[in-house]
């Protein structure tokens, strides 16, 4: 096992106006002392351990050493291993036979063992920054119906999607018994229901992590920033063409079942990124390259919402090439590599999908001009 003083302590919390949570009698003392000191999840003892333990991938740093545990904690959804239920599964079944069939065929037929779709198209979105917020479910799935409208769609038609109007908007994506946990489902629900406007109408409002946390940054106290502006029909910028008011709702949505690696390929391959949720451990915050799975004696972190994009190798040295979303400073150039059915990941069974083809998008029209000619 991993030495014991690399476990990480909890830390104590910023408020808006510099309030502190806490409280100082019995037997929260010793609980507020370990609070008032930095996470040892991005240690150099930590980073250290982790590469003596395994040759896989290498750890580094991308945090600042002065962070603590609570502010790291921020990052992450809290459902841990959260699985897709019995009357999920029964909605996806339908929509993922054709796919599953098709994938099941091209295993037996022609299957790259290596796939890249920055390699095959420019549609797939460059690595965004959640900032001091998880919401990576709603970043990441906006970009892969992005990614996937700009596969499909002819040029004329391209356009963007606004993540942080599922933010502001969708009350089902986030759970309200469970601090910073959000569906990926849940927001693929509300673009087919409701729909969204485009990221230039609503822009994401949150600063980068990096800018904050990372190993560059300077070193200052860490505020938590409110990104939720509230629901609104309005463009941020009064000013904006008209075009961005627009929703654009997509056709479908649905959960890859059964979670094979041939349907999932299939689904990359043909038709763009697909959304994993993913349950990522103390040492992900760390990783700089190869093939990462938790080391032994790193504990569940939370769980994040990633874009897969291609894979390589075959049975157990299978790994997805993935899109992360701390933007372009973290991992490898903001990309990670995840070790495929790794049981703690639970990955493979909440890979889900947005269907774009048959997307009902308004066409902007003009404002009439009135007065004279």
């Amino acid at each position: 096992m991993m030495d014991s003083s690399a476990e990480a302590p909890e830390v104590e919390e910023e408020e808006e106006g510099g309030a502190k949570r806490g409280r100082t009698n019995g037997r929260h003392r010793d609980r507020l002392k370990l609070r008032n000191t930095n996470s040892t999840w991005v240690s150099d003892k930590f980073i250290a351990a982790i590469n003596s333990k395994q040759t896989e991938w290498k750890a580094g740093r991308n945090f600042r050493a002065d962070i603590r545990s609570k502010v790291l904690k921020r990052l992450v959804g809290e459902r841990l291993g959260s699985s897709i239920s019995w009357s999920q599964k029964f909605h996806s079944i339908l929509p993922s036979a054709w796919t599953t069939l098709k994938g099941a065929l091209m295993s037996y037929t022609v299957t790259p063992e290596s796939y890249d779709l920055r390699d095959e198209t420019d549609c797939v979105m460059r690595p965004l920054d959640t900032g001091l917020a998880a919401t990576s479910w709603a970043l990441s799935t906006a970009q892969s119906v992005e990614d996937r409208w700009c596969g499909t769609m002819s040029a004329s038609r391209e356009r963007t999607f606004s993540s942080q109007y599922l933010i502001n908007c969708c009350d089902a994506c986030t759970d309200q018994s469970s601090t910073n946990a959000g569906s990926p489902m849940e927001a693929y629900n509300f673009m087919q229901r409701i729909g969204i406007p485009g990221k230039d109408c609503k822009p994401y409002s949150s600063s980068p992590v990096m800018r904050t946390l990372g190993a560059d940054a300077v070193s200052t106290k860490v505020r938590v920033p409110r990104i939720v502006n509230g629901c609104s029909s309005e463009c941020d910028e009064s000013d904006l063409p008209f075009v961005f008011t627009d929703l654009c709702k997509i056709r479908s949505f649905h959960y890859i079942v059964p979670g094979w690696a041939s349907s999932i390929k299939h689904e990359i391959r043909n038709r763009g990124s697909v959304t994993a949720e993913v349950t990522v451990y103390t040492d992900f915050l760390n990783y700089k390259e190869g093939v990462y799975s938790p080391v032994e004696g790193a504990e569940p972190f939370g769980d994040l919402t990633l874009r897969l994009i291609g894979w390589n190798g075959s049975h157990s040295q299978l790994h997805w090439l993935a899109v992360g979303v701390w933007g372009r400073k973290w991992g490898d150039r903001g990309m990670v590599k995840l070790k495929a059915f790794d049981p703690r990941l639970n990955m493979e069974s909440r890979v889900s999908v947005g269907t774009v083809d048959g997307a009902q998008c308004k066409e902007a029209q003009q404002p009439e001009v009135t007065g004279s000619p």
